[in-house]
């Protein structure tokens, strides 16, 4: 499991919307906090009344031993809306982004 060393981010200006994720760029666009997982960014104080885009990102290297082998993440409850990026690729994601700009 690897619930340690999460990095998360509101968005309010949209900074990394469309954003490739490609390289590590995009950790300096954004304010960053650590987190632990499961970790409820609606339920904390500080953002109890944005209601919007929020990021988490994991970074980690596969050792050598499980590379060219079948890996699958597995992802608790998301409200609303979720996208998955590996390596700048989308793998999945869940639910709709409202079609009309300032929805979030």
């Amino acid at each position: 499991k690897i619930n340690e060393g999460w990095l998360f981010s509101i968005d309010e200006r949209k900074l990394l919307e469309g954003y490739h994720f490609k390289g590590l760029g995009f950790l300096r666009k954004v304010r960053w906090m650590d987190v632990s997982l499961p970790y409820n960014w609606a339920k904390d104080e500080r953002f109890r009344s944005y209601n919007g885009i929020a990021w988490y990102v994991y970074l980690f290297r596969v050792d050598e031993a499980i590379q060219n082998k079948l890996l699958a993440i597995e992802l608790g409850y998301i409200s609303d809306v979720d996208e998955v990026y590996l390596n700048g690729v989308l793998i999945g994601k869940t639910g709709r982004f409202v079609p009309y700009k300032g929805a979030y």
